[in-house]
């Protein structure tokens, strides 16, 4: 994936059709899978920005046909994660803080929200429930089990959202966690720590079935997630791992207001 792309032998035409109008099934899931993949790895900065994704390589990490890769290389320069070099191939685009602060606001909303409803309708079971899988979660991560923990972590929000009983608003959040990269948790320092505190909070505040607790702590968790891996990209950046044509500016590049740095430092000394 880190080997330049060799030049095209025509020109990508975004808008052009699948090469069958009734693509279904495996070709379209292995597109998404190569999609999903490619994404976390852009935001995760495991790809820096400046670099070119060569689809055959990725086809060959992924055990896929480059086909499927090049559909989803398509889809991500629409999702505006790739730019399209004509007699190049597909360049990563500039990562910038501000995109994930505001991914990740956006996502602290709609799962606060969540949080608080779903704390009007939990029952003891599901507290129970809930309290097995962060015990489960906490045994992993003493054992250094991320595949486990990343599961566990996922299984704990589905269920609180899912409590909300609000299809929508969880439809929704699951569009906006689509650029939240699963796996970038693992090579996040802190994320597990920040998970087992993080969590007790929710909890505790859902147990005592407090709807603008239940929000703030899950907003506070989210916020916290996405301060961390904003910490980890702008230190790639800094330490020049963005990849060759990293804008050297990007660690600065942010909106007015507080910024994931920042909002690290207020959260860890709670």
């Amino acid at each position: 994936m880190r080997a330049p792309l060799s030049e095209p032998n025509k020109p990508v035409d975004f808008e052009a059709p699948p090469s069958h109008p009734r693509m279904r099934g495996r070709r379209q899931q292995l597109s998404q899978e190569a999609a999903d993949y490619l994404r976390d790895a852009i935001i995760a900065a495991e790809i820096g920005s400046g670099e070119f994704v060569r689809p055959e390589r990725v086809a060959d990490e992924l055990g896929m046909s480059p086909t499927p890769v090049r559909e989803a290389l398509m889809a991500l320069a629409k999702e505006g994660f790739l730019v399209w070099r004509p007699r190049h191939g597909f360049q990563v685009a500039k990562v910038r803080i501000t995109d994930i602060e505001d991914v990740f606001s956006v996502q602290a909303f709609i799962a606060g929200e969540l949080a608080a409803r779903a704390a009007a309708n939990i029952s003891d079971a599901d507290l129970v429930h809930l309290h097995e899988l962060q015990t489960a979660l906490e045994r992993a991560s003493v054992a250094s089990d991320m595949e486990r923990v990343q599961d566990l972590n996922f299984q704990i929000h589905k269920t609180i959202n899912n409590l909300a009983a609000s299809p929508a608003l969880a439809r929704l959040l699951s569009t906006v966690v689509a650029y939240v990269p699963r796996r970038f948790y693992g090579s996040v320092p802190g994320w597990l720590a920040a998970s087992v505190k993080d969590h007790g909070a929710i909890l505790d505040a859902l147990r005592s079935r407090h709807r603008e607790a239940a929000r703030a702590a899950m907003t506070s968790h989210i916020w916290h997630a996405g301060a961390l891996l904003g910490e980890h990209i702008s230190t790639h950046i800094r330490d020049g791992e963005a990849g060759p044509g990293a804008p050297a500016e990007a660690a600065g590049d942010r909106s007015d207001g507080v910024s994931l740095h920042h909002l690290v430092a207020s959260i860890e000394r709670q």
